[in-house]
C-alpha cells in the first residue's frame, strides 16, 4: 500500500490513508509497518479498523484489495 497521508484521531489513534497496490490485500488484524522517509520514523502495529472511500463517503469494511483507497487504524504512536 502506498500511503499518501497520515493523520490522527482521538479515538482510533494514528491513521494511514492511501491506495492498495494491485494483487495485494489487507484485512483486519493483519500486521503492518509504516516507514516515513520524510520524518525518518517507523511505526508498527495491527490493523484495527479499515474504511473504504467511495467518493467522499467512508464505509467500514473487513478486507480491502488492490485498487481500493482506504484509511487504516492501528499504528503505534
Amino acid at each position: 500500500m502506498q500511503v499518501t497521508k497520515t493523520s490522527s484521531n482521538d479515538f482510533f489513534g494514528r491513521l494511514a490513508i492511501g491506495k492498495i497496490f494491485s494483487n495485494k490485500s489487507i484485512a483486519l488484524n493483519d500486521q503492518l509497518k509504516l516507514h516515513s522517509s520524510a520524518e525518518k520514523l517507523t511505526s508498527s502495529g495491527k490493523i484495527t479498523k479499515i474504511w473504504k472511500y467511495f467518493g467522499t463517503t467512508q464505509y467500514e469494511i473487513n478486507k480491502a484489495s488492490g485498487g481500493d483507497i482506504v484509511c487504516m487504524a492501528g499504528m503505534d504512536a
